[in-house]
């Protein structure tokens, strides 16, 4: 089960990430104890009418969990009205048709360093084979080569998927 934090406050907007314009939100528990920073995707209306986003992103990390592939931690976050008023101050919100409500998140790590290729061990590439053919199970099409936007593959102990980078 994913646990389910409130926002309390915008932290960055600086993320290159896809459609549904990820960002950076300082989290909170049910008791209100800061949890830390999570990556939270904002859908619009328009795109939980048409995909439901957020239903995708909760069934794929539970499925990354089964298949052991590993992930930053998961959780749902609420996003009161405040926090999408302080969003839609910046140009990048503005005009966007968002509202209030649960969406996917999951735990930022600040400075992971990428994937280079001339990195990559031998020993690592089943791990990106992987996490490829993961990605064509859920017909995950973002990862894909486009300038503004970098999905990579990150080291902390361990190789992971990163939805969005700095």
């Amino acid at each position: 089960m994913l646990p389910v934090y409130k926002a309390v406050v915008v932290k960055s907007l600086d993320l290159v990430g896809g459609t549904t314009l990820p960002c950076v939100l300082l989290v909170a528990d049910r008791e209100g104890r800061i949890v830390g920073d999570y990556v939270v995707k904002i859908p619009t209306m328009k795109q939980i009418e048409q995909y439901q986003p957020t239903n995708k992103e909760v069934y794929s990390s539970i499925l990354a969990q089964h298949f052991d592939i590993p992930i930053p931690p998961p959780a749902l976050v609420y996003v009161p009205e405040e926090v999408i008023r302080s969003l839609k101050i910046h140009e990048k919100y503005r005009k966007r048709d968002i509202k209030k409500g649960y969406f996917f998140g999951c735990l930022y790590f600040e400075d992971v360093l990428d994937y280079q290729s001339s990195f990559i061990q031998k020993e690592d590439l089943w791990k990106i084979e992987l996490i490829f053919a993961f990605d064509a199970l859920i017909m995950n099409r973002d990862r894909v080569a486009r300038e503004q936007k970098e999905n990579t593959y990150s080291w902390i102990n361990y190789v992971f998927l990163q939805k969005a980078k700095r």
